[in-house]
């Protein structure tokens, strides 16, 4: 278990009583820096915090669940003060009655359907659906209520970033409160240790796993030959384009999706340059819905007629 460094600033928000939290508090950051350890005691809080409504564990599945955050759990409360049935995600916590449930794909978000939530432990939020995340918030409903998430950093336009941790507006009308946790906010680790990690990783590694940092994989492929140079404003490109014969070639590029975003691109070589000229998204997590694939070739034949004739 880990030594409680007390006055850091894992220990101080563990040790803070629910009452005194946010509705939505969120632990991120670097790997190893004492996040899931936070939700220990505020689960053994949660057990004696008086409020209406369910008490779940959630994360990408109940084995990921029981894993990264009930074996010590388990181990620091002894076997005689808790009962758990893996098969069902029952578990009894000092007499308090609580539900584990898995949220790795858009249909988990029916788990919590119907349900009233009156605390929810949240592990790796950044590995769940959009869907069920907002669904378990509207299920949030009675006074006091309280989500406290743990999870890694991702992309920067995760939606737990832009929606969560970037709203301003939440944090101005104290409905979420966040933390930015290091492997130093670990008082567990040994000096040796944490060099040894900075040692082992480089780059978008580094900048993740060891700074806590949320920035793109993908960046890492071809920013060195990215430039804001390759940006342009639609009176920049050539005149007659994307007329006929203003243009060698068109080609609509199309990354398919159901969970993930459908993209269409709108791309026009000229002989000199290809010119990304107009995107087409939709996000089924974001919208809240999923469309079929017949909206989807209804869509695409739109969004081919409507490039062509433009400048």
């Amino acid at each position: 278990m880990m030594r409680i460094n007390y006055g850091s600033r894992a220990e101080r928000f563990a040790m803070r009583p629910p009452e005194k939290d946010r509705p939505i508090n969120i632990l991120e950051g670097a790997v190893r820096s004492g996040k899931t350890w936070c939700l220990h005691p505020k689960a053994l809080y949660s057990c004696a915090y008086p409020v209406g409504g369910r008490m779940l564990f959630t994360g990408v599945s109940k084995q990921s669940v029981y894993n990264n955050v009930l074996t010590d759990l388990f181990d620091l409360v002894g076997p005689r003060n808790y009962c758990y049935n893996r098969s069902t995600g029952h578990l009894k916590l000092y007499g308090t009655e609580w539900l584990v449930i898995g949220a790795k794909d858009e249909g988990s978000e029916r788990y919590v359907r119907g349900l009233t939530v009156g605390v929810a432990l949240c592990d790796e939020l950044s590995l769940m659906p959009q869907s069920f995340f907002q669904m378990l918030l509207t299920r949030m409903s009675p006074e006091g209520a309280r989500l406290y998430g743990t999870t890694n950093p991702d992309s920067p336009y995760h939606w737990l970033k832009t929606e969560y941790l970037d709203n301003h507006d939440l944090r101005a009308k104290n409905l979420l409160w966040s933390a930015h946790f290091t492997m130093a906010d670990n008082p567990n680790l040994t000096p040796e240790f944490v060099e040894a990690q900075h040692r082992l990783y480089r780059g978008f590694f580094h900048q993740r796993f060891i700074e806590g940092r949320w920035v793109l994989a993908e960046g890492v492929i071809y920013k060195d030959s990215w430039s804001e140079d390759l940006l342009y404003d639609v009176q920049d490109e050539p005149i007659g384009l994307r007329a006929r014969g203003g243009h060698q070639q068109r080609i609509i590029a199309i990354d398919y999706g159901t969970t993930n975003p459908m993209v269409f691109l709108d791309i026009y070589d000229d002989r000199r340059l290809f010119w990304v000229t107009r995107e087409y998204r939709w996000d089924s997590a974001v919208e809240m819905r999923q469309k079929t694939d017949a909206e989807y070739a209804d869509d695409l034949v739109q969004f081919i007629g409507l490039g062509m004739g433009v400048r």
